[in-house]
């Protein structure tokens, strides 16, 4: 049946005709597809007439943000504080900070008003003094009602670095190491995702019942019809997002640091009193891009098991950005609005004002984003003259197609977006790739090999090649220069050294010193790609490029060699 079918096929495209070979004979220099068009009289297409070639930009991320140490507080701690600038372990503390002096307790404090008497206190200079640690600590689990002294380790940082050098109180640290939870530099907890556009979802996608979308605001589909089923096509709010699963936790924690926040330490009632992932739909967030000043407010109205954040495209562009591998960092609205202050900032060009909700935008007005998402279409469909004006190269400009600006000009660009294609679910595929479950940098470079193995348009060899020539050789080579000009650290107070001490000792605590730099990050890429120019043969320049790397490595570390005893 199948033969009798293409036979039809063929009998058509290659009739029995005596002018066939002079049709071929005058058709030179033109490509297969158009020969049997010109033979048989009917119009043929390539079915993939361009590809397109990428690299994997990035794999996906979403966690939450943690500055290094993970402190829990905008504290400082100094040298006193340890390896891990532990607070509850110090007595004393000697560090720079703003000075305030309460005529009450007629004494020296922290911050603008005092933490034992809540009197206003007047400020004074910067200076360098002594305080007593212990006694401010009762005193934060006192202000507390001593709900929280359960907790162990509230970890600090090094030093402040701020224009006022006014530390954050003592209390709010103590109530986010007790949710287990960070701080940015600007003391708001960040979480971290990948930006990816959408503008059209299922309420079964989201996991939010049609009784809570009804209450969003969410009363028809895209068509107009009454929403009363899960797998009705809905169109996306402009400033609503869909966030990941595992943020749910994460948000849960921060709600509950701010109820305590309210209840104990500002003496008000408690404002999201959440306890489930599902009560956090509703609540609204902050978006940020790192490098503005500008929030943009959105609402959670779902999660979903993609590690990626989901929004429209209006509410990306208003965070100036076009969704090309970008991450951007959520806060839950009601932290940053009691905990951030420019204050926190550090004083420092590019730091003072980048990656800090400085601006919030309440509401997203079209005319206002970033011009990019203007050229976004919106079509239902897209036209015969599409796909014509495609086959010649026409600009892009040629096609009428309907486009944002288009719903602009009309008055309408918040509703009646349309869409080409449905899919059963949107998030649907791997939620995890394979380069994060691998373990080992050699099981991630076979896995990318192999892939490309088995593509007909790639030439492994030529993908090892650029691998070990553009990235391997480049660290090794850069990780070998880094080790003979390193810095060593101390182990118990973490101070950097640019030489090592002649004594051998850190001076400021007396315990021993370690490099920063070790063997195992330089070897780590030498194995694998030795391995690879092995198994794929490749050219003698790159196989002499990491003899003579190895050859180097072992003068440095002396040449590895098989140990057969104990001694």
């Amino acid at each position: 049946m199948w033969l009798e079918e293409n036979l039809i096929i063929l009998r058509q495209l290659l009739p029995k005709d005596a002018k066939i070979e002079q049709r071929i004979s005058e058709s030179e220099n033109i490509s297969n597809i158009d020969l049997l068009s010109k033979i048989s009289g009917v119009v043929l297409r390539e079915k993939a007439p361009c590809f397109i070639g990428c690299r994997m930009g990035r794999p996906e991320k979403a966690q939450m943000r943690a500055m290094r140490g993970s402190p829990c507080s905008l504290f400082p701690v100094g040298l006193d504080g340890g390896r891990l600038r532990e607070v509850n372990n110090m007595n004393k503390m000697n560090i720079k900070f703003r000075d305030f002096f309460c005529s009450k307790c007629n004494k020296s404090v922290l911050w603008g008003v005092c933490p034992f008497c809540k009197s206003q206190t007047t400020e004074k200079q910067i200076i360098s003094a002594e305080h007593d640690i212990k006694t401010l600590l009762d005193n934060a689990h006192l202000n507390l009602k001593n709900k929280f002294k359960q907790v162990e380790i509230l970890k600090g940082v090094r030093g402040l670095s701020s224009e006022r050098m006014i530390p954050e109180r003592i209390e709010k640290g103590i109530l986010r190491s007790f949710h287990n939870l960070t701080i940015f530099k600007d003391c708001t907890i960040r979480y971290d995702a990948i930006d990816v556009p959408i503008t059209h979802f299922k309420p079964k996608e989201i996991g939010t019942s049609i009784e809570k979308l009804r209450k969003l605001g969410y009363f028809e589909d895209y068509l107009g019809n009454p929403l009363k089923q899960e797998d009705q096509i809905c169109e996306l709010f402009a400033q609503d997002v869909i966030m990941p699963e595992n943020a749910s936790d994460v948000f849960v924690s921060i709600s509950r640091f701010v109820d305590d926040e309210l209840e104990f330490f500002y003496n008000l009632s408690r404002y999201y009193s959440i306890k489930t992932a599902n009560d956090l739909i509703g609540h609204l967030v902050i978006g940020l891009a790192p490098h503005t000043s500008a929030g943009i407010i959105g609402r959670i109205i779902g999660f979903t098991p993609a590690f990626a954040q989901f929004a429209h495209p209006y509410w990306h562009a208003a965070k100036r950005r076009n969704c090309d591998g970008d991450e951007d960092g959520f806060m839950l609205l009601m932290d940053a609005l009691l905990n951030f202050s420019q204050q926190y900032l550090p004083n420092k060009r590019g730091t003072r004002i980048m990656d800090a909700p400085i601006v919030l935008t309440t509401i997203l007005k079209v005319e206002e984003v970033d011009d990019e998402v203007y050229h976004l279409d919106v079509a239902d469909h897209y036209p015969l003259e599409f796909y014509e004006a495609a086959f010649c190269y026409d600009a892009p400009s040629a096609v009428s197609i309907d486009l944002v600006e288009n719903k602009m000009k009309a008055g309408t660009p918040y509703s009646g977006l349309k869409f080409t294609h449905n899919t059963t679910c949107f998030y649907d595929g791997p939620h995890t790739s394979s380069y994060k479950t691998l373990t080992t940098m050699l099981d991630k470079v076979m896995a990318e090999l192999e892939i490309a193995k088995k593509a007909v348009s790639v030439e492994e060899t030529d993908v090892a090649n650029l691998v070990i020539q553009c990235h391997f050789i480049k660290d090794i080579r850069g990780n070998l220069r880094s080790f003979t000009t390193q810095t060593v650290r101390c182990t118990g107070c973490n101070e950097i050294f640019r030489r090592p001490p002649l004594a051998g000792i850190c001076p400021k605590c007396k315990k021993n010193l370690t490099l920063t730099i070790h063997e195992g990050g330089i070897r780590k890429y030498l194995g694998p790609s030795l391995k690879i120019v092995e198994k794929y043969r490749l050219d003698e320049y790159t196989r002499q490029c990491l003899d003579l790397i190895l050859c180097q490595v072992d003068a440095v570390f002396g040449k590895k060699t098989n140990q057969n005893t104990l001694f």
